[in-house]
């Protein structure tokens, strides 16, 4: 699985909120290339957003990767205390 997680280039604003810029993360079949999982994401939820739609992912290709491809360390942080290095 490759996982990518940026924050989105153009503000977005809801009703009479504030501008704000989300979070978006792509999941990816690393073997395949297919696209298994999106997310777009308030700055505040984001930590939420990004776990649901992990194991979403997971149940939804119905096994756990054996690897986790990220180019962010960001992403290695966050999954660091989970995973076996």
């Amino acid at each position: 699985m490759e996982i990518g997680f940026f924050h989105f280039p153009q503000p977005a604003r809801d009703s009479d909120e504030r501008p704000y810029y989300p979070y978006c993360c792509f999941m990816i079949d690393h073997s395949s290339g297919n696209i298994i999982g999106t997310m777009v994401s308030y700055p505040s939820d984001y930590n939420n957003d990004f776990m649901e739609c992990f194991f979403g992912c997971i149940e939804k290709m119905r096994l756990l990767p054996t690897e986790i491809h990220v180019e962010k360390e960001e992403i290695y942080d966050f999954f660091k205390p989970v995973a076996i290095i």
